[in-house]
Parts: structure tokens; C-alpha cells; sequence
């Protein structure tokens, strides 16, 4: 690899080269500062021949960041020896990462940017086909209030390309780090699952939603005799199937948190293709159907009456007025609003008031080649689960097809923070929130699809830092098909659901459940 200059972007474009993220900085931006970036002999030339479109910036309030995600798109011998930062006028909230666009008046950094630059000389010592390194190291980019935009980097030595028996080496290692990821001791899990739990045969079909109300009641929803697959909808995402007529049996199942014992059941006659369960303060039901492309409030007696309707029915649609395949729901109870993550089709969430009125929405689909570095916040691929975070004001989205789980302002819309990790396995299916401990975040993400296999596994997540606190699962094989999850207002106990094996789960600290034997 010859010297020069490789763009980096922090949050968006973090570990990718310039082929990568050069749909994000923009050369022919007038405000770009292009004289500082003059100061690195680099070749420029290839760089401009590049030409991008306009593009946002990403501003971080980060005093440092870890050195692994910095050098790890270099080849071995690469020596950084300058960064180049900018700092952005307006502030962002600690911790998080913005975007900063100039087209756009409602972006935190509302440019110019501040020409501050940033020296940091550090030697990579990784060693052949290496994609992490020095990640207890951490890069100093200037003082505390400074909100940085790492923009480029130089590499100075020529580093040697990856032979093809070096990049065989690396694959050999990922699986070798996926089966240690999943030969880890279940006695490290804080969260042990409770063995016969339901104890009844409540003769699921595949569940799809869990939530859990006030008083701590666990309900799901799942879709009795129905399944999703390749012949339920057609090109234009029409259900067809709506000659069966809605599911003849209660979709909607209560049960005691201690026994898990039937409480009660309804739902029978109303559904056809259940997804999306939520419940709010009042214990009211707000439930997705995908086949009817609507949303759906009930009221905590379970009744064959929606308290409200939204959507079209069978007419999936990307107005205002329609959904489709919208994927689930979360509740403001300070205000009664309420977010409607859609979904598979739309790629946006849509926020509105208690009597169904849109307030507002946000949300594109991800772009696709966008590279190790992650699409940029605010897009999405399958909007699946969403999470409200009332004490901090967020609602946490799980962004299924890109393994991550975003979080935006609920005031406005504003992306807020982001949790993305390799454990995460390419996939987010669920996530939720719990005030406890601070605020943590549980997760589950899914089945690998691109790249080593990862446990399918449940994740506890400090919701401050993002640091992963605890992971569990139901086995030492792991989940099969996790599709959701909650906890327990307290955050005494933990649920995931499956669609295959149909199938509810309970999680307790371990401290609570002595001496669990788990199932081979």
C-alpha cells in the first residue's frame, strides 16, 4: 500500500478506506478546509478523481477513541503518524455521535467547522491478516469540549497486501474467535434461564412479540397455525393468504411471571399474520399485524374491539396514511405519543400522538457497499423492535438487517447514539429497555448470515458506554430464532421469544436460581 491519505469518518466510516466512505465527506463542499489537508504529501490527485456527492459529517464528543478502529483498515507495517480533526461549533450531548450536514438546518454541528488540528504518532503493531490491534490504547484528539471530526489519516510505511494464505489464516481465525465466543462457560452469565418455564404446553404457534405490563404479567403474541414464508406475500407486498380468514385460536396469551401459568387468552378471529406487542402504563395493547399492514390498540380486558386502528387493511402503502409490514410499537406514557417502527417495506420510523395523529417520521433505507464502517445513522435495513428509554427521553430502534441498535430523541427524532458490535453477529432482532442499573439495554440478536457464525444469544448492555455486561442464552447451543424480547419492570427477570422452536424463555440472576442444570 503506498503512502498517503485514507479518509476515515468517525461513527460512519471509522475502520473503512476512501473507496468506502467517499459517499460521505464531500471535496467540492465549499466550507471543507481543504489547506490543512494540503499540509500531508499526499496524492490528492486520486482523491479528487473521485468527486463525490455532497455528503453529512460525523461529530463525536469523544475525547479519544480506541486505536483498534482506527488502524485496522491498514495492512501490516502501516505506520499512522497524523490525524487530521475538526472541531464542530455546536456541542452535542456527551458521549454520542451526530451528524453534522450543512443542507440540513436541524443537524447538531451547524458549520463552518474549526480548523483545530490533531498530531498523534503511533507505531501498529499487528501482525499478518490482523484486523484489531492495541485495543487498550487510546488516541488523545485535543481538549475535552472540542466535538472532533476525524476526517483523514496517513499511513507512512508500505505495509505488504494480504497474501491469499494470509487472508486464509484470518478466516481460519474468525471461526477459531466465533467458537470461543461460543464455548464461553455459561456460569459467566449473570442470567440463568428458568428450567420449566412455562410448565403447561400452551400450544404456541410461532411467537413473535412479548411484553411485559406493570403489574409484571408476561404476554405474548404469536400466530397460532399461521407461518411466515416465501408464499405470504407477493412482489408488491400484498398478503396472499387472506382467503384462510383471520387465526381461529387466541394469538394474545397472559401469563403468571412466577409459575407461568395461563392467566387468560384473547386475540381469537381478529389477526392474521401477528408481529409487533407492546404494552403501556395503562396495561393497553398495541400490537402490528404485517398481513394487514396496520396497527392496533387494544385495552387491557382484551377485547375484539381496537380501542384504535391505523393503516389500511390488506394495502400496504408509504404515505402518511399507510404502513407496510410495520414491525412494532413503543409508548410514551409521559405524553400518550407513540412510535411505530415500519418496517420491512419502509425503512422508517413514524412517531404519533395518543389519538393517531402523525407527528412525525424519520428514516431511509441504508445504502447499500457501504463497507466494515456500518451505514450511516438514520438509515435503516428492517426496523424491527423498538425500545423507549423514557428516563432519557430516547426511543432505541434495533436495526435488524445492519446488527445494530440506534437511538434518537423522541422530541424530534435526532439520533442520539449507537451500539454496534462484533458479538452482535451481523444482526439485531430485538431490543429493550430497563431503567435498572442505570439503564441497560437486553438484546438478541440472530442466526449469521455473511461471515463467521456467532452465538445466537441474548445480550445485557450498559446503557451509558455500550459496554456488553452480560450475555445469555438458553443452552450451550444458544437461541435457534429469538424474534423479541422484555424485562421485568424491575429487571428481575428477562424473556425471549422464538419462532422456531415456538417457544418461551425466563431469565433470572443467577443468585435468584441456585444450582441450574441446563438442558444438553
Amino acid at each position: 500500500m503506498a503512502p498517503g491519505v485514507r479518509a476515515v469518518l468517525t461513527g460512519i466510516c471509522l475502520t473503512a478506506f476512501a473507496n468506502i466512505c467517499w459517499a460521505y465527506p464531500a471535496w467540492d463542499n465549499p466550507w471543507w478546509p481543504r489547506d490543512l489537508l494540503e499540509k500531508f504529501d499526499a496524492t490528492f490527485e486520486e482523491l479528487e478523481r473521485q468527486r463525490p456527492p455532497q455528503g453529512p459529517f460525523v461529530c463525536t464528543t469523544l475525547k479519544s477513541w480506541r486505536v483498534e478502529n482506527l488502524i485496522a483498515s491498514g495492512t501490516e507495517g502501516d505506520r499512522i503518524d497524523r490525524i487530521i480533526g475538526y472541531g464542530c461549533e455546536q456541542p452535542a450531548s456527551s458521549q454520542t455521535t451526530w451528524i453534522c450536514e450543512p443542507s440540513r438546518p436541524d443537524t447538531v454541528c451547524a458549520g463552518p467547522v474549526l480548523g483545530t488540528v490533531f498530531n498523534w504518532e503511533k507505531e501498529r503493531e499487528a501482525g499478518p491478516g490482523q484486523t484489531s490491534m492495541m485495543e487498550e490504547e487510546d488516541v488523545e484528539i485535543g481538549p475535552g469540549d472540542i466535538n472532533t471530526v476525524v476526517l483523514a489519516m496517513r499511513f507512512t510505511d508500505d505495509g505488504e497486501e494480504e497474501s491469499e494464505e494470509e487472508e486464509n489464516v484470518q478466516e481460519d481465525k474468525n471461526k477459531v474467535d466465533a467458537q470461543s465466543i461460543a464455548e464461553r462457560g455459561m456460569e459467566d452469565s449473570s442470567l440463568q434461564v428458568v428450567e420449566d418455564w412455562p410448565a403447561q404446553n400452551l400450544g404456541l404457534g410461532q411467537v413473535s412479540g412479548v411484553a411485559v405490563c406493570p403489574a409484571g404479567h408476561v404476554h405474548v403474541f404469536h400466530r397460532g397455525d399461521r407461518v411466515w414464508d416465501d408464499s405470504s406475500f407477493d412482489d408488491e407486498n400484498v398478503y396472499q393468504q387472506q382467503d384462510l380468514g383471520p387465526i381461529q385460536t387466541d394469538t394474545v396469551v397472559e401469563l403468571d411471571p412466577s409459575t407461568g401459568d395461563l392467566v387468560r387468552s384473547w386475540g381469537k378471529g381478529i389477526f392474521f399474520l401477528p408481529h409487533g406487542l407492546a404494552m403501556d402504563g395503562d396495561g393497553n395493547y398495541w400490537l402490528t399485524d404485517t398481513a394487514m399492514h396496520q396497527v392496533f390498540k387494544f385495552p387491557a380486558s382484551g377485547d375484539s374491539v381496537p380501542l384504535l386502528a391505523l393503516g389500511e387493511a390488506f394495502q400496504p402503502g408509504s404515505d402518511d396514511k399507510h404502513f407496510c409490514k410495520p414491525a412494532d410499537v413503543a409508548v410514551d406514557d409521559s405524553t400518550g405519543d407513540f412510535f411505530v417502527a415500519d418496517g420491512y417495506c419502509n425503512s422508517r420510523i413514524m412517531k404519533f400522538s395518543k389519538d393517531g395523529s402523525l407527528l412525525l417520521q424519520w428514516g431511509h433505507p441504508s445504502p447499500q457497499g457501504h463497507g466494515l464502517s456500518g451505514p450511516p445513522p438514520g438509515t435503516f435495513s428492517v426496523p424491527h423492535s423498538l425500545a423507549m428509554a423514557r428516563d432519557r427521553g430516547e426511543v432505541c430502534v434495533a436495526d435488524r438487517e445492519n446488527g445494530r441498535v440506534q437511538c434518537f430523541d423522541i422530541k424530534e427524532g435526532k439520533f442520539t447514539r449507537l451500539f454496534r458490535e462484533r458479538e452482535f453477529g451481523g444482526r439485531v432482532f430485538a431490543v429493550d429497555y430497563n431503567p435498572d442499573q442505570g439503564g441497560v439495554l437486553h438484546l438478541v440478536n440472530g442466526p449469521t448470515l455473511v461471515g463467521a457464525a456467532m452465538p445466537v444469544e441474548g445480550f445485557t448492555v450498559r446503557f451509558n458506554d455500550g459496554e456488553i455486561l452480560d450475555t445469555f442464552r438458553p443452552t450451550a447451543r444458544g437461541f435457534s430464532q429469538p424474534h423479541d424480547v422484555a424485562s421485568a419492570p424491575d429487571d428481575s427477570a428477562v424473556y425471549v421469544v422464538e419462532i422456531g422452536p415456538n417457544k418461551v424463555w425466563k431469565f433470572v440472576p443467577a443468585n435468584e436460581q441456585p444450582n441450574v442444570i441446563l438442558p444438553p
